[in-house]
């Protein structure tokens, strides 16, 4: 820092600006220097009245917000930005082969309608980047481990991009056209995560990401490939999205919760696609909890029928919840039939011998019947209502319980 010169004035800049290839246009090169004071190109150019379409930057540190348009712009991975950065209509040469943005940039980096015909490189970034309305050929944090939130909005990228291996907090891509392969392998994603009308022309790779929050994917077709292998999300959200040569890749994919019924059966089809018979039942399990949820109570058949359903074996997911479903009705259903046959009792059914054994003998089914129309017992109708529905709702059990066991047999 001691061997910085310091910069505390803009007409200081004028030592800066050196003459390029003719008498109209300028180039602005910045070496070891400390700059106080907020920076903004266009500012210089009106000062000196002089066209800078260079701007270069060596180990320079700028404590305040710094703005650069129209121009071919470069700083080196030594530069340190204390404040927002902002660039504007910016470009790199056609021979350069990447362009450094920064080392550090502590605040904010925004650009737009900005063209780099090389690879973009941002060294090391705390804070925001949103890029909109510019052409890359390609970009990637060389340095960065953790970006609160990155926003691309109406770009164009020609050659792969790779933001794999970093933490993002908030992701927001929205109409960006990718002419190569995307890839967000081994990537965190802390807070939400939106792509909307991306336009593809290759892979979109999300292999073994963990999205903390939501991840949603909105309005595109995948030419190729879109590949979810091993990757965590919390919740999930898929509309209109369509795939021309292949399905989904979703080996050990893991979703905790969808948005909707339509997510839910869209992968359920994808797994069905892919023969992944175990992940299509677990997103069929989904769909029919959100359809359950979604029934109202209005529709009174349907309802019974999901929630039955649901509490016998969770839409055929579980065979443990058959078998406490089906244990769970013969004893309530029991109890209910000798409470109203003899009366309210105090004690547990099972605690009385004679009615232990009646007990075990109404969880087999056919037993139990011709005492009910006896003229010794006297059963009211209520008891031999109670009675039957517990008898069916037994057998419903058990019919549950074997499909639950069944369930990976089922095509």
């Amino acid at each position: 820092m001691a061997n910085r010169t310091i910069i505390d004035n803009i007409k200081q800049f004028q030592q800066y600006i050196g003459r390029l290839n003719n008498v109209d246009t300028y180039i602005l090169e910045i070496k070891y220097c400390e700059i106080t004071f907020e920076v903004s190109l266009n500012d210089i150019v009106n000062l000196f009245n002089k066209k800078i379409i260079k701007f270069s930057v060596w180990n320079c540190v700028f404590k305040e917000h710094v703005k650069v348009q129209s121009c071919n712009f470069y700083s080196d991975e030594k530069t340190i930005f204390e404040k927002n950065m902002i660039l504007s209509g910016v470009y790199s040469d056609e021979e350069t082969v990447k362009v450094q943005i920064g080392g550090v940039i502590n605040n904010n980096l925004l650009i737009n309608n900005a063209f780099f015909s090389s690879l973009l490189i941002f060294a090391d970034v705390k804070e925001n980047v949103r890029i909109w309305s510019c052409t890359i050929l390609s970009f990637s944090f060389s340095k960065t481990d953790e970006t609160k939130i990155l926003m691309l909005d109406n770009c164009s990228f020609k050659d792969c991009v790779d933001f794999s291996q970093k933490t993002y907090n908030k992701v927001d891509f929205f109409r960006v056209k990718f002419d190569n392969t995307v890839t967000f392998e081994n990537t965190v994603f802390k807070d939400d995560a939106i792509f909307c009308e991306l336009y593809l022309k290759h892979d979109l790779y999300f292999e073994n990401a963990t999205f903390e929050k939501r991840l949603t994917l909105e309005n595109m077709t995948f030419p190729n490939i879109l590949s979810l292998n091993h990757a965590t999300i919390a919740w999930l959200k898929i509309e209109n999205i369509y795939f021309v040569k292949q399905p989904l890749n979703m080996a050990n994919l893991s979703v905790e919760k969808v948005a909707n019924r339509e997510t839910a059966r869209f992968l359920k089809h994808e797994a069905i696609q892919r023969h992944n018979n175990p992940l299509a039942i677990y997103f069929n399990t989904m769909e029919m909890t959100e359809y359950w949820r979604e029934t109202k109570i209005c529709q009174f058949p349907e309802f019974v029928l999901l929630s039955l359903n649901f509490l016998s074996n969770r839409f055929g997911k579980s065979w443990i919840q058959g078998i406490i479903f089906t244990i769970g009705v013969w004893i309530l259903f029991f109890g209910i039939f000798v409470m109203i046959r003899d009366s309210v009792g105090t004690t547990f059914i099972f605690c009385v011998p004679e009615l232990r054994k009646e007990a075990i003998e109404y969880f087999w089914l056919p037993n139990g019947i011709e005492g009910l129309f006896s003229k010794e017992m006297n059963v009211s109708w209520w008891a031999i209502v109670s009675f039957f529905l517990g008898k069916i709702l037994i057998g419903y059990g058990i019919f549950q319980t074997i499909a639950a066991f069944r369930k990976y047999g089922k095509n």
